[in-house]
């Protein structure tokens, strides 16, 4: 399930970002760049299976909040991938709180990543390129935050990602999807930081879609507890809500959402969608829909379903309320 594949890519990207945050904090005792290198390269390889790759510098800036820069980062891909590497980003800042580290936490006040490409690869059977493996045995490299001492905590405040292309590549159909990232950041709300502040521009199947709003954060969403969902989108003059909780991400089970969906002309809507050819569609009106949606896997049910909708050829508003709750399966 592309749910469950994305979950183990988000992991593993917070993975990395512990290791490049410990990396920083050798970096700061040695100052020398060269030693971050290697160190990052057999944690990660450790850690994921997988090779990293820093083929530009790697700038230290040292002060109250050291910052690590890199260029020229790759991840790469398992065999019989597509192309070598998984993931290639132009450039990487991390930012890391000095005074925490003494408290054995590890505080990553901001993530940077520019420009971005990222193959996430999917088949019927198997997970495609999100396998990734722990090295084993005695040639495997120590986990770097072995310290013998108390273990590390660990919280990322702020991501920002620019100029960022996911692709979704099928490998029994040989199909893509890509979504072109413009500007993605997720913030930290609050002192609690169960909430993460979402923002993101992107543009999917040629139309600019625009999401804002909040979202439970990782650790929510591994802890297997409710995962809070409040977001507005927008597309192609389409207002978009989703609001409520699912119970298990991970899973994809336990969804309780209300949805919402609002705009001028109601026969765009179904042009974009797919749903009918487009010289088909009439123009019908602006129009209001809603509807609670609850499910679990295949297993969906819908309740409250309301339509209104007013268009120029309709005599005033028309508002269909649906009782009964279908159920789709």
């Amino acid at each position: 399930m592309r749910k469950n594949l994305l979950l183990k890519l988000a992991v593993v990207v917070v993975v990395v970002a512990i290791l490049l945050a410990v990396g920083l904090m050798v970096a700061f005792k040695s100052q020398n760049p060269d030693d971050v290198k290697a160190l990052l390269t057999g944690q990660v390889q450790s850690a994921t299976g997988r090779t990293l790759t820093i083929a530009g510098p790697l700038e230290l800036h040292f002060g109250l909040v050291p910052r690590l820069v890199a260029s020229g980062v790759t991840l790469s891909n398992p065999p019989g991938s597509t192309r070598p590497e998984m993931v290639k980003i132009k450039n990487l800042e991390l930012d890391v709180a000095v005074l925490p580290l003494l408290r054995h936490e590890i505080q990553i006040q901001r993530l940077i990543v520019s420009s971005p490409d990222i193959l996430i690869e999917t088949e019927a059977k198997g997970e495609g390129n999100l396998r990734f493996e722990i090295s084993a045995g005695k040639d495997a490299p120590k986990p770097v935050m072995e310290t013998g001492g108390p273990a590390y905590r660990f919280s990322l405040a702020e991501v920002k990602i620019d100029n960022g292309v996911v692709t979704w590549y099928d490998r029994d159909t040989k199909q893509s999807e890509v979504v072109a990232i413009q500007e993605l950041s997720l913030k930290r709300e609050g002192t609690s930081g169960e909430l993460l502040a979402v923002r993101l521009e992107a543009k999917v199947r040629g139309h600019m879609v625009k999401i804002e709003g909040a979202a439970g954060d990782l650790k929510a969403a591994m802890g297997g507890g409710p995962w809070p969902l409040d977001l507005k989108a927008g597309v192609e003059g389409l207002a978009l809500t989703v609001k409520g909780t699912i119970a298990e991400l991970s899973a994809f089970r336990g969804i309780d959402l209300k949805l919402s969906v609002q705009g001028k002309e109601l026969g765009e809507a179904i042009r974009l969608a797919g749903s009918a050819k487009p010289e088909t569609v009439p123009a019908l009106g602006p129009f209001t829909l809603s509807a609670g949606l609850r499910g679990s896997g295949k297993s969906w049910d819908l309740s409250g379903i309301k339509a209104i909708l007013i268009g120029s050829d309709v005599a005033g508003d028309m508002a269909v309320d649906i009782a009964d709750h279908p159920h789709i399966s």
